[in-house]
């Protein structure tokens, strides 16, 4: 109440100031009259924006904005949930791999040139072998050269393989069993 208050002595001594400057003399009735005018004159002002603005929302139809926001949070909520699954699930793969991981005790890496009877490349190819005690795992190889790169896996069971091994695969085999 104190802040209207105020407010409105402000606004009185600013109008007041203002018809002094003017040169305009009157009677403190006439200083009323004059800011009841001025206040009846806002007043219309924000009825006109209150209507139009009444008008507006009047357009918009509560039913589809309330079934837009049901909607999407239904849509939210299934994320959710699919996103709660696929954490639960990736947890359990993680774990999985762990301990795979833990009866993993053999892992090693050899860098070679596969193109060098060819007179081109480096040693940026490699072949890593990942393998448990019995010989079970697998070994990734990556062949590279400046037109393409190519990458093969292949399964070992028992430190030998179904696929034809590189002589580089083979040495890392025969490294293992030793």
């Amino acid at each position: 109440m104190e802040i209207i208050t105020n407010t409105l002595n402000n606004i009185f001594l600013s109008i007041n100031t203002f018809l002094i400057d003017l040169g305009y003399i009157y009677e403190p009735n006439d200083l009323f009259v004059f800011i009841l005018i001025i206040l009846f004159i806002v007043i219309i002002f924000q009825k006109f924006k209150i209507r139009k603005i009444e008008k507006i929302i009047a357009n918009i139809p509560n039913i589809h904005i309330n079934n837009r926001f049901t909607t999407e949070i239904q849509r939210i909520n299934q994320k959710l949930d699919k996103l709660s699954v696929f954490q639960s699930e990736t947890g359990i793969n993680f774990d999985q791999i762990k301990k795979r991981l833990k009866n993993t005790n053999n892992i090693n890496l050899i860098k070679y040139n596969p193109y060098k009877d060819m007179g081109v490349g480096g040693n940026q190819s490699f072949s890593l072998s990942i393998l448990n005690k019995h010989g079970n795992g697998i070994i990734l190889t990556s062949l590279y050269s400046r037109e393409k790169s190519r990458t093969l896996i292949k399964k070992i069971d028992a430190y030998s393989s179904e696929q034809e091994l590189t002589e580089e695969e083979k040495k890392l085999l025969s490294n293992k069993q030793q």
